[in-house]
């Protein structure tokens, strides 16, 4: 189900840890459900590095949303199943992506870009569909952010995908107009 997840130190040791404990598939071993608490540190974390990023010079930082990591974790249904604040409807999978967001848009600097890439599908029945990519889309906006690559899959091993040149246009596309933000197809 979800895809690869953060190694989260602490109380987890060197579990995986996810929104919610859902192998992979079924040869992946099921990952440890973040509480309250790994869910501040994964943030905090985020928010440190990006302060490293800026203290060594970068010009840019990436947020990761997609591909099956943390983030598209749990803004999917698929992988997120959780029946806290962070589980359920669209505005409750978007509350920790978009808290990780606004902690890196406190301490990133407005003159640098600040982007995030996320998924524009998930190639599977129940996922991410490009009109809930772009309502995420917009809510980084309203954060923030520069712009948004929009990419696809990961979640879900039987998903798939058409592969092929210029692909990713159409949800690119529909996540732009959706949004109103800038918008940039993953190569």
């Amino acid at each position: 189900m979800a895809g690869r997840r953060t190694a989260c130190p602490g109380r987890w040791g060197s579990a995986t840890a996810a929104p919610s404990a859902i192998p992979f598939d079924n040869r992946w071993p099921a990952p440890e459900a973040l509480d309250e608490a790994g869910l501040a540190r994964i943030r905090d974390a985020h928010a440190t590095a990006a302060r490293r990023a800026e203290r060594l010079g970068f010009d840019l930082v990436e947020l990761l949303g997609a591909h099956g990591f943390l983030l598209h974790s749990f803004l999917s249904p698929i992988s997120n199943r959780r029946t806290d604040s962070y589980g359920g409807s669209l505005g409750n999978r978007m509350r920790y992506p978009l808290e990780v967001a606004a902690a890196l848009r406190e301490v990133w600097p407005r003159h640098k870009a600040l982007v995030m890439r996320i998924t524009g599908t998930d190639w599977a029945d129940g996922g991410i569909t490009p009109d809930e990519a772009g309502i995420f889309a917009g809510k980084l906006h309203n954060t923030g952010f520069d712009y948004v690559c929009v990419s696809y899959g990961g979640i879900n091993p039987a998903a798939q995908s058409a592969i092929a040149p210029g692909d990713q246009v159409p949800f690119a596309a529909a996540v732009k107009k959706a949004s109103g933000m800038v918008v940039k197809q993953s190569a």
